[in-house]
């Protein structure tokens, strides 16, 4: 063997070793629907991102406990919502009033949770230093323009450092007046259905609004998750994090840096899930007038961690 062949040997050599002794990566995959994982070696974490999915999260494991609960089939199939893993909501979160809003006197049509959820977004940036990261962004776009007359940009970096996931998001107003929004995140946890009764939510909220009956209610813990549909919004939770016990005896807890003043917790009977969600506002609130308002070139950040205890 030539030295010149040894060299090249040695050097292939060192990078293998270099890359395997790396605490963070980020791998990509051959997967068109979800291209990139993040791995903590150390604490053998993992999340995986689908950016032609809304850029959502679909995947976040810490050894053997698959945090999220997804629906593989409603991934894959292009003309269905995406149920499960962390689905980002904008411009809304929640339903509207007929399914409409006014804006400058022209009423506007717009769907549950908005549409950035359904739009391919692009990558922009990974990193495997700190943490291993990805971020993405999503654009207006002539067909968004068409729906919704505003001009933005998305921009959501995914981190996963000490097995948490942290997501900063960015919106940003590009238009020549002010943008109202009220954006949400989606996270369903995996909590098999026969042991939902065991779960508990820890919250100090006494208010809440219950989207089944259009009802405000005093949401009294602990909150039923194994008895049928929960569908509630609460108003004044009050605190800078909220926790799910899940029935292992394990707690995840989601600690946001945001004027969020809504939580949504969403279950269904007979699914093995529990949506905890941090939104901005109640849902409606380009109808009552209270949504947030980004002000000419001005932006709006946010962001939530995600962590398991112990």
């Amino acid at each position: 063997m030539s030295n010149r062949h040894r060299r090249g040997k040695s050097y292939m050599l060192w990078m293998m070793t270099t890359a395997s002794s790396a605490r963070y990566a980020v791998v990509e995959t051959k997967d068109l629907v979800e291209t990139h994982r993040l791995v903590d070696q150390d604490t053998n974490a993992e999340v995986t991102v689908a950016p032609m999915r809304g850029g959502m999260v679909t995947r976040f494991r810490i050894g053997d406990d698959e945090i999220l609960f997804l629906d593989q089939a409603t991934l894959r199939d292009h003309n269905q919502n995406v149920r499960g893993g962390i689905p980002v909501l904008f411009p809304i979160a929640g339903r509207l009033t007929q399914e409409q809003f006014e804006l400058n006197g022209e009423r506007i049509s717009m769907v549950q949770h908005g549409f950035a959820r359904k739009l391919p977004w692009r990558i922009t940036e990974t990193d495997a230093t700190e943490s291993a990261s990805i971020t993405m962004s999503l654009e207006h776009s002539e067909s968004t323009l068409a729906t919704w007359p505003n001009r933005f940009r998305l921009t959501f970096r995914y981190a996963l450092r000490d097995a948490a996931l942290t997501i900063h998001q960015r919106y940003e107003n590009l238009n020549n007046r002010p943008m109202s929004i009220h954006p949400g995140l989606h996270p369903y946890f995996r909590v098999d259905d026969w042991r939902k009764r065991e779960a508990r939510i820890v919250t100090r909220a006494t208010r809440a609004f219950d989207n089944r009956t259009g009802l405000f209610v005093s949401p009294l813990p602990p909150i039923d998750l194994g008895g049928g549909e929960v569908d509630l919004q609460l108003l004044d939770h009050g605190q800078p994090d909220i926790s799910l016990q899940r029935p292992d005896g394990t707690v995840m807890t989601l600690s946001y840096v945001d004027p969020t003043t809504v939580i949504a917790v969403w279950t269904l009977p007979s699914r093995g899930f529990v949506c905890i969600e941090p939104w901005a506002r109640q849902a409606d609130a380009l109808n009552r007038g209270d949504a947030l308002v980004i002000p000419v070139g001005g932006v709006h950040e946010a962001t939530l961690r995600i962590s398991r205890e112990p």
